[in-house]
């Protein structure tokens, strides 16, 4: 159970199925006979099972993808974050073959790259802009980070720092100095964004960010509570109609050393993994999306032939 250390506190990943008391798992013997038992000796192979069928199936893997699959397609329990130590992110799946097969009202698209000390990478979403709905994004981010094996409390080496834009038109407007009324958020292109910046108001230079962590404050403290450090991050986030523009998702890597930042050039590979759906059931997502991001190639479906043993048909998975 967790919580695990400082990087990788989510302990466990995931959770399946190994049989209890009133549920043995029933394992085969090299005999032909049954053995009833229970365990994780049972619920490792069978995740492994599927992790191992998901990398086969798709054109580029490594362990950050295969985290990144795990937690992004585990079922949530309804107490998700009061049972956190003991179920992890959830129960993980038993195959990944429907996630790679998307529906009519969702799209799946995984980002894997490697980042430099000091970049800052941007990724559009997949959300075509022909689609004015209600919509959910899913984004969750793996990455291998370097380790200090002489800090057990900062222990992780490099921060993956993960931002959402997600209107390019909403930007934050400040009053002229002196002024007693507030900041507020406004559409670039509209008459009133004009009518501020001709009284003085000055814009920000990027479109405003939608919140993905719990942090109370941007103290340093919460935001380590939050999964700043963490290698494994998982977001889910909702959208009312017209609050999705041209949305991306952009990417900055810190490092720190004995506690302080760390100035080195090193690189990272990491994985992100995104999911956008319409709760509406529209029924036309996927094929937007399909539409207008031409570059993105869907995964060839792989079917495997077994032969069995004394039969003379073949089975297809």
């Amino acid at each position: 159970m967790g919580p695990g250390r400082p990087g990788s506190r989510i302990q466990p990943l995931g959770v399946q199925f190994g049989g209890v008391d009133d549920r043995l798992f029933n394992v085969l013997r090299s005999d032909g006979s049954f053995l009833e038992a229970s365990g994780t000796s049972f619920s490792a192979p069978i995740v492994t099972h599927a992790l191992a069928d998901l990398a086969g199936r798709l054109p580029r893997v490594n362990s950050s993808v295969l985290r990144a699959f795990a937690a992004h397609f585990a079922e949530r329990h309804r107490a998700y974050k009061a049972r956190q130590d003991e179920l992890g992110f959830g129960r993980l799946p038993l195959s990944f073959a429907d996630a790679l097969d998307c529906g009519p009202d969702e799209a799946h698209v995984l980002f894997v790259d490697q980042i430099a000390r000091g970049d800052i990478l941007g990724y559009q979403l997949p959300m075509p802009g022909t689609f004015s709905s209600a919509a959910k994004i899913s984004v969750t981010l793996a990455y291998a980070s370097p380790v200090e094996p002489t800090q057990p409390t900062e222990y992780t080496s490099a921060s993956l720092e993960l931002t959402l834009r997600p209107h390019r038109n909403i930007f934050r407007f400040s009053p002229p100095r002196g002024s007693t009324e507030k900041a507020r958020n406004v559409d670039l292109t509209s008459t009133e964004a004009r009518t501020l910046l001709t009284s003085g108001w000055t814009s920000s230079q990027e479109p405003v960010t939608k919140t993905l962590t719990s942090a109370a404050s941007l103290n340093e403290a919460d935001l380590r509570d939050s999964g700043k450090w963490e290698t494994l991050r998982h977001h889910r986030v909702s959208f009312a109609a017209g609050e999705i523009n041209d949305a991306r998702l952009e990417l900055r890597y810190f490092a720190r050393r004995a506690g302080a930042l760390d100035g080195l050039p090193t690189e990272v590979p990491f994985a992100i993994l995104v999911s956008v759906s319409d709760p509406n059931s529209g029924g036309t997502l996927y094929d937007e999306v399909a539409a207008q991001f031409a570059a993105l190639r869907p995964v060839q479906r792989v079917a495997g032939r077994v032969r069995l043993r004394g039969g003379r048909q073949n089975a297809w998975y």
